[in-house]
Formats: structure tokens, C-alpha cells, sequence
């Protein structure tokens, strides 16, 4: 693991380490009340003289390239009130020693959210908000500007997703399949706010569907996300009353092609219910999503996780602890044979094979005998497994990846065996790839036909990790719940 943004202290960095000396203060020249002061790679942390704000931190790696303070303070810009105050600055050691630093800390700072990584597994899309406080005379009020960027893993920042000025971008998804990112918008000019694909370069913005306007509610399509195939987008619509009335907001799941046509409302929520960040299964045959009560003032206290068909059929709680929220999928994904990115060419045939056919995966299969008959999967990940049903009539099939044939598998057994992992492939480099299998009308001496069978493929990902608040497994596992 390594940190690409922020301010992670991770455990004590090797090799030598040396000595930061400074101080620390405020816009207007004073120190803090008090701070705490904590460098990259340093376990180590100091606090800095009341007075003075003073510091020295020993044990400072000399790879260490910031230095950071946080505390708290009474008396800021002229405002008197408490607040956390909050700064760092770049350093770096000459010779072994550290220079002089002074680190000027507010009421203000940075957080990267919604992390979404490219196909090929060389960028992300995040989410960075800047936030400042303002006393208003009794109270801190927090202001934040979000901002969506395409970063690389040193982040660097390769683009900028904007619209107009007034116009705020949030919660990039990037497409599975196609350098195209998917955000919604908000902002002081209606006709923009909606949801917006862009490219991953940031140009060719374009809205694919504008939030609808009543006289009742006004409405916000938020938290957009690509089904697995790219052809569909789930998000949630906050449907807001006229009167204000925050606890009789509510917001429901929908769905919609990849243009914004055939919008497709998939939850009937209740005013005070909130219906939001689905997430699609791998093979897109459900979509999780979190459920909060109360309007949208208390849910972030009050969320459960649910499950539903893609269709939005069979809609089920897998929690009831009212804090779990935030869900995503992992773990090994199988995209059944009948899924709709299985492309077959040639004469195939589904139904059952055999004794014990039941035992394929989702009781489903795919078979020929037919010599250049294929089946071709693409997929993004490092990992793939091709799995079918061998038996005494099973011939030999190939196995080509990204159109290069890699191997031959003899699904001759001397019974019939469901569900066996007969090829895989953990070693390939993040991205986008396809994987095809081709009947090649050929046996093994003791087999007695030439059958090729299909039952699933399973993919994964040993390089790419997943951001969330609370995690959804495959099987779906969060906490002690399973389903």
C-alpha cells in the first residue's frame, strides 16, 4: 500500500532519519493554542510551546518531503471562537539536514473522495473538495468548492472536469470500458445541473440528462454509476418540496441508458426515505445500494445497505444497524454464459449437458461441436478463469487472449464434472483485455465426441483496490451479515 494523496503518516519510513525545527502560526503572526506537529514517514510527533509556537520533531526520515501541524485555536483572522486550524509545507533534507520551517495553519483544508480508477489502471478520477471556515459571530461556517480531476498514481493532475463558472462537478465514475467518466452537476444555472460524461481529458463534456423541474419538488439526479457492460447508469433522485421541508425528502434509484434515454425508476421510496449510491453487482444482475431515514438531515446517521435485481426487483435489507452505508462490490466476479457480454459466434446450444447438470454455475450452459464455433468475453482486470463442464463426449478447446491463442484445454473426464476451473490466468497487466474459447473439432483418444462447453467465466483484479466507507464482498459480506 502507498499513499497517493494527502497526509497518511504511514509506519516509520527506513533508513536515516534528522532533526525538523520551527514554528508554527496563524495568518496573523501568532501561534495556535496549541498544535501538533507530525512529518511523512515519521511515527514520531511534537507539540509546539504555547507561547512561541515552537517545535522540534527528532526522528524525521530524510526522505520525508512535508511537515504538517493541526491544533486548535481561540482567536483567528480577528474572530473569536474555537475552531481546528490546520497547515503544512513542503521540505526537503541537504546534506542530512532539514532547513528552518514555518508552517502557517486556518481554519482550512483538502479531502479526495470517490476515488474511480481508469481501465488500465494508470489513473483515477477522484473527487477533491477544498474547505475553509468564516466566523459568522457565534459559529464556524464551513464552506467547501469540490472539484473533480483525473490524477496519476504520483498525483499528478491530468485533467479537470468542468462545465461554467457557478457550475460544481461531483462523484466521478469511469466507464469500465471506454476512457469516458460519469459525474452529476450542480449549480446556480438549472439548465446545466443534471448528469454529465465527459472525457477522461476533460473535453466533450456533455449532459445526458438534465434534472426535471416541478412545481411541487425540485429534483437532483445524484451519484451516477456504469453498469459493468457500459451501457447503463444507475443514480439516485432526491426529490426536494417546495416548502423546504427537509424531512419529507426523499430519493429513489433509477435507471437510464449510457445517452440518458429510457430513464427507468427502480424504488417506490416514502417521503423521509432516501434511496442512494447504488452500485452494480459485476455481472450486473443486482445493485446495492443504501437506504437512510428520516429526510435528508438525519440519514447520515440513520442507513442501512439493500440489494435489489437490476431491474429492481426483490429489493431486500442485508443490514439494520443504521450506520452502513457506502457499499461496494469485490471479490471474484463470474459472468454467468447466458450474461449479455458473452458474445458468441457459430452454432451454440444452452440447456443441460450431462448427469449433474444442475450443478453449473446458475444451472446454465453453453455447448458445440462445431469446429471455429467461439465464445469472446472482454473484461478489465488482471485476473481470469475459464470455467466448464467436462465429461466422456468432451472435446479440446482453444484459448486466445487479446486475440493471441495462449493454449489448448482437453475437457475430456471420464464423467461428467461440473463447474471445473479448466484455464486461468492471474499474471495479466491491469487494463482491458478479451478472452475467447474456439471448439477446435478435436478430441483426445478416449473422448467420444468433440464438445466444447461454457459455463462462466470469472474475473478479479490483484492490482486494483476499492475505496469505501464500509466494504460489500462477493459474496455480499458487510460486517457479521452475509447474504
Amino acid at each position: 500500500m502507498r499513499m497517493i494523496t494527502g497526509f497518511y503518516v504511514a509506519p516509520q519510513a527506513p533508513g536515516p532519519t534528522g532533526i525538523i525545527q520551527g514554528r508554527v502560526v496563524q495568518a496573523d503572526g501568532r501561534p495556535p493554542t496549541s498544535a501538533v506537529v507530525f512529518a511523512q514517514g515519521c511515527q514520531n510527533s511534537t507539540t509546539t510551546d504555547a507561547i512561541t509556537g515552537e517545535f522540534t520533531l527528532t526522528g524525521v526520515p530524510l526522505s520525508a518531503l512535508w511537515v504538517r501541524a493541526q491544533g486548535d485555536s481561540t482567536s483567528w483572522g480577528g474572530h473569536i471562537g474555537p475552531g481546528l486550524v490546520q497547515g503544512y509545507t513542503s521540505v526537503q533534507a541537504q546534506n542530512g539536514v532539514f532547513p528552518q520551517v514555518t508552517i502557517t495553519v486556518g481554519p482550512e483544508g483538502q479531502k479526495f473522495e470517490t476515488p474511480s480508477w481508469s481501465p488500465d489502471g494508470t489513473r483515477l478520477a477522484i473527487m477533491q473538495s477544498i474547505w475553509s471556515k468564516t466566523w459568522d459571530g457565534s459559529k464556524w461556517v464551513v464552506n467547501s468548492a469540490p472539484t473533480v480531476r483525473v490524477i496519476d498514481l504520483n498525483n499528478n493532475i491530468l485533467a479537470t472536469m468542468q462545465v461554467s463558472a457557478g457550475d460544481t462537478v461531483w462523484t466521478p465514475d469511469w466507464s469500465p470500458l471506454e476512457d469516458k467518466i460519469v459525474c452529476f452537476v450542480t449549480g446556480t444555472n438549472w439548465g446545466h445541473i443534471g448528469i454529465w460524461v465527459f472525457n477522461a481529458d476533460g473535453t466533450g463534456g456533455q449532459q445526458i440528462l438534465a434534472d426535471p423541474y416541478g412545481l411541487f419538488y425540485s429534483y437532483y439526479d445524484l451519484y451516477p454509476t456504469w453498469s459493468p457492460d457500459g451501457r447503463r447508469i444507475a443514480f439516485g433522485r432526491l426529490c426536494m418540496p417546495a416548502s423546504a421541508d427537509f424531512t419529507a425528502a426523499f430519493s429513489d434509484i433509477y435507471v437510464i441508458n449510457a445517452d440518458g434515454s429510457n430513464a427507468v425508476k427502480l424504488t417506490r421510496s416514502n417521503p423521509g426515505t432516501d434511496a442512494e449510491r447504488p452500485r452494480w453487482s459485476p455481472d450486473g444482475s443486482q445493485i446495492v445500494y443504501q437506504v437512510g431515514e428520516g429526510g435528508i438531515t438525519q440519514e447520515r446517521n440513520n442507513y442501512n445497505l439493500w440489494v435489489m435485481n437490476a431491474d429492481g426487483t426483490n429489493p431486500r435489507a442485508l443490514t439494520t444497524d443504521n450506520v452502513s452505508g457506502h457499499p461496494a462490490w469485490g471479490g471474484a466476479n463470474i459472468i454467468d454464459d447466458v450474461h449479455p457480454l458473452v458474445q458468441y459466434d457459430g452454432a451454440w446450444n444452452r440447456g443441460a449437458l450431462g448427469i449433474g447438470a444442475t450443478a453449473n454455475i446458475r444451472d446454465t450452459l453453453h455447448y458445440t461441436s462445431q469446429a471455429g464455433a467461439s465464445a469472446t468475453f472482454a473484461f478489465a482486470g488482471t485476473q481470469i478463469r475459464y470455467v466448464a463442464q467436462k465429461g466422456p463426449n468432451r472435446g479440446i478447446a482453444k484459448i486466445y487472449l487479446d486475440d493471441k491463442e495462449v493454449g489448448l484445454v482437453d475437457l475430456y473426464s471420464s464423467t461428467v464434472a461440473d463447474a471445473q476451473r479448466v484455464y486461468e490466468n492471474d499474471q495479466l497487466n491491469y487494463g482491458r483485455h478479451t478472452i475467447k474459447v474456439v471448439c477446435s473439432g478435436t478430441k483426445s483418444a478416449n473422448s467420444t465426441g468433440t464438445i466444447v462447453t461454457l459455463d462462466a467465466f470469472e474475473l478479479g483484479t490483484t492490482q486494483v483496490p476499492q475505496s469505501t466507507e464500509h466494504k460489500t464482498y462477493l459474496p455480499l459480506v458487510f460486517r457479521d451479515y452475509q447474504y
